[in-house]
């Protein structure tokens, strides 16, 4: 059997409107093998009993999916998928590994998932790990909110997450984006719990944009104040 391994980026699916249904059967020959690690915290630490799917994600304009195997992560965070890759899904379409972490306790984006394009039979594939971190929650507020009905005031939370795994301060993304003009409906807010975050904001003051840089940490679990001032 070939054994490929390929690096990807973390997708976020868009599924409002893509039907589902199941189709998993026993692969009695030329199988498809899809393995790879589930972590949270810092990345070292295993993520288990989480619900993995292989999903085929075929159709246009109104795409459906097509579960094709599932199972579960082990005490070590690891998983393996087998399935058998039908013609119709080697012609059209592409493969979803699908991570159904549980939403209460961990902080998801979207869907958590990993694409395999061009998928091919009797071939393995090991995706990159994929940390889904804890959640915790930031409570935001501002002490002079008045001042900035006018004013470009924002603030972005970074941190690692997806296939993003090494903590980098100069790294985008992983969390939210809010406006201090209007606080966020849900607040406090959910955010990464258990591994290091900079806030990065940026305000429009007398012309000029000034840019600051903080940094978070917040025990997954509790919730921590964040106040700004414009």
């Amino acid at each position: 059997m070939k054994a490929t391994y390929l690096t990807l980026a973390a997708l976020t699916l868009l599924v409002t409107g893509c039907a589902r249904k199941d189709e998993i059967e026993d692969c009695l020959g030329s199988c498809t093998t899809v393995t790879g690690r589930l972590v949270t915290s810092d990345g070292q630490q295993a993520l288990p009993n989480t619900t993995v799917e292989a999903e085929w994600h075929y159709g246009a304009p109104f795409p459906q999916g097509k579960t094709k195997a599932r199972t579960t992560s082990d005490a070590n965070g690891n998983y393996r998928l087998t399935f058998f890759v039908k013609d119709e899904e080697l012609a059209e379409g592409f493969f979803v590994i699908n991570y159904l972490a549980n939403k209460q306790d961990f902080y998801v984006i979207g869907e958590p998932s990993q694409a395999i394009h061009k998928i091919k039979r009797d071939t393995t594939y090991r995706l990159s790990d994929y940390l889904i971190p804890r959640k915790a929650f930031v409570r935001l507020s501002i002490t002079n909110p008045a001042a900035v009905s006018t004013n470009y005031f924002a603030s972005s939370f970074n941190n690692s997450y997806g296939t993003s795994i090494a903590f980098n301060p100069q790294s985008l993304g992983g969390g939210s984006l809010i406006s201090w003009a209007g606080l966020p409906l849900e607040n406090p807010l959910p955010i990464a719990g258990d591994l290091p975050i900079i806030v990065r904001s940026f305000k429009d003051k007398n012309g000029i944009t000034e840019r600051t840089i903080d940094s978070l940490f917040i025990p997954a679990g509790t919730t921590a104040n964040y106040t700004v001032t414009y």
